[in-house]
């Protein structure tokens, strides 16, 4: 009979030790971790920033900028892509000028001559890669 108790005793305690290993490897913030690794995997996002050198521009001057490619949320440097477009847009909505700088480390520096036919107004500057065009244009980087 005692036997019987030891034999039952260890069968339950490697019951509950391995409903422990399979319950723990199941946890849910394990889950979501894995699953938003996932997706950081499968689509990849960047993040553009433009620094320029001044905010204000007169017509026939350069506007002079330098850009900063991001992947993700951990704002590492992107090497998804390596080309980025600059574009000057005119209050109308009509692309002015483009310019396309190439970004081999998620850096690139680059300039936009304003030409001396420009009247005055708002202008926008709008810079993004091809990755990011098969997103809403709201991930674009924009300046007016």
């Amino acid at each position: 009979m005692i036997n019987f108790f030891k034999r039952s005793t260890c069968w339950y305690l490697l019951f509950v030790i391995l409903f422990f290993l399979f319950a723990f490897t199941n946890d849910p913030v394990l889950r979501i971790i894995t699953t938003f690794q996932k997706y950081l995997d499968e689509l990849p996002e960047e993040k553009l920033y433009l620094h320029n050198d001044r905010k204000i521009y007169a017509v026939g001057e350069t506007i002079w900028f330098k850009a900063y490619l991001t992947q993700g949320p951990f704002h590492i440097p992107s090497t998804l892509n390596h080309t980025v477009y600059v574009e000057l847009i005119d209050p109308q909505n009509r692309i002015i000028q483009r310019e396309i700088i190439f970004s081999p480390d998620g850096f690139a520096s680059g300039h936009i001559d304003l030409p001396d036919s420009l009247s005055s107004g708002n202008y926008l500057l709008r810079a993004y890669t091809n990755w990011m065009r098969n997103f809403d244009e709201a991930y674009f980087f924009t300046r007016k």
